[in-house]
């Protein structure tokens, strides 16, 4: 279906609202997307060096990386106090719904245990589906290369 169709369905069916969302995600997934592939050896590297399980320095190197090629969309205070109850509670299963940038599974994968079992769940057509959209495959291998019960 080309761009147009997609386009007019879109603000048919859902609205004027959901169509401008879909398309500032679309920019920015884009955007993020070039960014990563054109730090995607630096990029990687510093993605596979970082080693911390603090949740500060996580937050901070996650929310700084690459001009936010990988930053939360939560607001940034909640963010950081979600890492730090994240830690505290040391959860053996992790579920997240909606990868979007990727940067709270990150974040997750760096501060959880060793045995942690971690879905991530992301609908590429979705309002936000980022991951896939953006071209970050080989971020999800890093991930999964780090955590050893890692679905996506």
């Amino acid at each position: 279906m080309n761009v147009i169709n997609k386009s007019v369905g879109v603000i048919k069916n859902q609205g004027w609202g959901v169509f401008f969302e879909k398309t500032k995600n679309k920019i920015r997934h884009s955007y993020n997307n070039f960014l990563f592939k054109n730090f995607k050896n630096n990029s990687i590297s510093k993605l596979q060096k970082f080693d911390s399980d603090n949740p500060e320095q996580v937050f901070d190197f996650v929310w700084s990386f690459y001009y936010d090629v990988i930053r939360p969309i939560q607001i940034k205070e909640e963010f950081l106090e979600l890492l730090n109850i994240f830690k505290e509670h040391n959860p053996k299963y992790i579920l997240e719904i909606g990868t979007a940038n990727g940067g709270t599974l990150f974040s997750f994968c760096k501060l959880a245990r060793e045995d942690a079992i971690i879905i991530s769940i992301d609908l590429p057509e979705g309002l936000y589906g980022g991951v896939i959209l953006s071209g970050k495959f080989q971020f999800i291998k890093l991930l999964e290369n780090q955590i050893k019960n890692f679905i996506f």
